[in-house]
């Protein structure tokens, strides 16, 4: 079925998957959200569902992991101290990509716009959070139990809006800049994608040279997104979480709510 999958798609598909997965690693890098142009280009060029969400995993993937090294590459992440977040994570995640494969989803499916929205408008109504580090309101040890791990379980289970997430809980909870908590993000968000990643590849229902042709988009777009964080800063991010919050919480409300899609 893959070789079969794979000679039908021309190279001018391929290209065309490689711009989206470009916009997409742009998009995921500033804000989270490159799954809502990702996932429906997989289906347009003739993927399974199954297929497409595991082939889609592994060109994410590559952009969040991208975005985690550049960041440690310039000194502004230290693997090592981050190493608890790190495993907390990991841990989290895998369990929600087991308890996935036996307990109902839709009721959360549902929920999840709403908690967008909720991002969205903290941002919008508190203009100054994130804008000076504050006091940690958590200590790392109960941030792991109480935040990330939760968050990391909820990306193995379902996934839509992680980054937005865990961007708001290292703000909220541990006093971080919009800046600092975004860059710390992709490290975390990278590690939950790779555990899930694990699980898509042990399905064996991903279509390689797709996931490679858009993983090289991915690269492009994390590498532009990145620097433009580090120059930018709060000024770009801010407006970039609220539009892609609302908007995946759009195309949630759409997809989950009304089946549209």
């Amino acid at each position: 079925m893959i070789a079969e999958l794979t000679g039908n798609l021309s190279l001018w598909i391929l290209l065309a998957l490689l711009a989206v997965g470009s916009l997409a690693g742009f998009v995921d890098t500033l804000a989270g959200g490159g799954g809502m142009l990702t996932v429906p280009a997989l289906l347009i060029s003739g993927l399974p569902p199954d297929t497409a969400l595991s082939t889609n995993k592994l060109q994410s993937s590559f952009g969040t992991c991208y975005a985690a090294w550049y960041f440690i590459r310039r000194g502004h992440l230290n693997f090592r101290k981050l190493l608890p977040g790190i495993i907390a994570c990991a841990i989290g995640s895998a369990l929600g990509s087991a308890v996935v494969q036996i307990l109902p989803k839709d009721w959360l499916s549902s929920v999840i716009p709403v908690l967008l929205i909720v991002v969205a408008a903290i941002f919008i109504f508190m203009p100054a959070l994130g804008e000076v580090e504050q006091e940690a309101r958590l200590p790392m040890s109960a941030f792991l139990i109480g935040a990330l791990a939760p968050i990391g379980f909820y990306d193995g289970f379902l996934g839509p809006g992680t980054g937005s997430f865990i961007l708001l809980s290292l703000i909220a909870l541990r006093g971080y800049t919009l800046q600092h908590a975004t860059i710390e993000a992709k490290l975390y968000n990278g590690t939950t994608n790779l555990v899930a990643l694990f699980i898509f590849m042990l399905g064996g229902k991903i279509i390689w040279l797709v996931g490679f042709a858009m993983a090289a988009g991915q690269l492009i777009g994390a590498r532009i997104a990145s620097g433009m964080i580090l120059s930018k800063g709060n000024k770009l991010i801010r407006p970039m979480v609220i539009t892609m919050s609302v908007l995946m919480s759009l195309y949630l409300i759409g997809k989950n709510w009304f089946h549209l899609y």
